[in-house]
């Protein structure tokens, strides 16, 4: 009966730490494409530091914003990305027309710290 509870208690902890093992396994997967797109993105940001601010640099910023590879990134982040760009097209779209753009300034602001937390929580 002792023999039978401790392979029991064996068998558990072994299927515990299998458990422990593919989740982390997951995780990891899922931290390389993070941190490999949270430098693309941190490049496209420093490229344009020293471009004059205005409409071409906005503009600038969106293409290559746009151009960035997100496909191997986890679904959340790309959402959270997608969403990001569509703000600032709607942004761009606006002052292109010379439309008041300060009403997307909430939802750019609400979808780049949207995707903060998703770059951070899958790194």
């Amino acid at each position: 009966m002792k023999k039978k509870l401790l392979l029991a208690v064996a068998g558990l902890l072994v299927l515990l730490y299998s458990v422990y093992c593919i989740s982390d396994f997951v995780r990891m997967a899922h931290q390389g494409p993070t941190r490999e797109l949270a430098r693309k993105l941190a490049a496209v940001t420093n490229g344009l530091e020293q471009s004059p601010i205005g409409l071409p640099r906005a503009e600038e910023f969106l293409r290559r914003l746009k151009a960035v590879d997100a496909r191997s990134a986890p679904a959340e982040v790309q959402s959270a990305l997608h969403d990001y760009i569509s703000a600032m097209e709607g942004g761009l779209d606006a002052m292109r027309a010379g439309r008041d753009s300060h009403s997307y300034d909430a939802p750019m602001a609400e979808s780049k710290e949207r995707l903060g937390r998703a770059l951070k929580k899958y790194e």
